[in-house]
């Protein structure tokens, strides 16, 4: 008899042990916080090529290009196309007035080497076969068929940059101390990419070194925000979200979809990480907080205060800051 008592006893405590260890996990979520007090950042040597220097040059002079149509499409024009993509003989997609560089890859490196060196209001039908191990697995392995009217091409023409040139429109005295300006520029951005870069490797091997609890509908909410943010972006271009992540993202749906399942996954991560070492550090985000990520990332907010999303951005800045420092 006292043997069934003991282990009825015992029953009873291991449920409430287990009761216990759920409501724990609901509540803590960060089950084990992994050590970081030998993290800390060192710069490391920026330089700049010339390849980059000559990119922003262009970027700078931009207000100043005019364009010249030409005949022929050449790489590095503006080629405006329309055409229709076939797969199995059935029309799988159709643009009208389709503009992008030649060379950009905007349009598939196999798709533009059949525009290059064409002649403008000319119908081109070609196919693509694209191999099993291509990058882009909605088109490995399978056969396209393209039918191409090119409507124009357009030749960017730039000023030339000159003295006379800098000190009229860029309000510098030589072409010399335009250069040294960009370059500086260049430099200073390249440093707070790399800085922001560490912090962000930093945070997701830290992330990747702690143990969660974490709530499905907590992923799958964020997954939906994420999913609709780029929904609307999509609609500003009148395409659906899908199309947007292909052409823009260069991701397949399979791809876009499990992308957005990391993402959110990774946030909602980041978020509880965040928190647990914002309590153990004593950190909070103050207004001042708020004032410089807003103004460091050009976010602009509606109403008295930020977005529970905004916040957790800040909180994760700061978190990130201070594990770094």
């Amino acid at each position: 008899m006292r043997k069934k008592v003991f282990l009825i006893v015992i029953l009873i405590l291991c449920i409430g042990l287990v009761v216990l260890t759920g409501v724990f996990f609901q509540k803590s979520r960060v089950i084990i916080l992994a050590n970081y007090d030998d993290i800390s950042y060192v710069q490391k040597s920026i330089e700049v090529t010339d390849d980059e220097l000559q990119q922003r040059v262009k970027e700078k002079l931009s207000d100043y290009v005019t364009t010249q149509e030409q005949t022929v499409a050449e790489k590095g024009y503006l080629a405006v196309l329309d055409y229709t993509t076939y797969l199995n003989d059935i029309k799988v997609a159709e643009k009208k007035d389709q503009g992008a560089i030649l060379g950009s890859g905007f349009f598939g490196t196999e798709f533009e080497n059949n525009i290059v060196g064409c002649n403008v209001d000319s119908n081109l039908s070609f196919a693509i076969n694209y191999p099993s191990d291509y990058a882009d697995s909605a088109l490995a392995g399978k056969e396209y068929k393209f039918d191409v009217y090119i409507k124009r091409a357009m030749e960017y023409i730039y000023p030339d940059l000159n003295d006379e040139f800098a000190q009229d429109n860029l309000n510098f005295q030589s072409v010399d101390d335009f250069l040294e300006n960009v370059k500086t520029e260049l430099i200073i951005e390249k440093k707070e990419q790399d800085l922001d870069d560490y912090k962000t490797q930093t945070f997701q091997r830290l992330v990747a070194n702690c143990t969660f609890y974490v709530r499905e509908e907590d992923v799958l909410n964020r997954y939906k925000e994420l999913v609709d943010y780029y929904a609307l972006i999509a609609s500003y271009q009148n395409i659906d979200v899908y199309t947007y992540a292909y052409h823009v993202l260069q991701m397949d749906k399979e791809t876009f979809i499990d992308y957005c399942k990391c993402e959110s996954e990774m946030y909602v991560k980041s978020v509880l990480l965040a928190q647990a070492i914002a309590v153990k550090e004593d950190l909070a985000v103050e207004e001042q907080d708020i004032s410089e990520y807003c103004y460091s990332n050009n976010v602009f907010y509606e109403g008295d205060s930020p977005s529970e999303y905004l916040l957790n951005l800040i909180l994760i800045d700061k978190v990130q800051n201070h594990v770094i420092s």
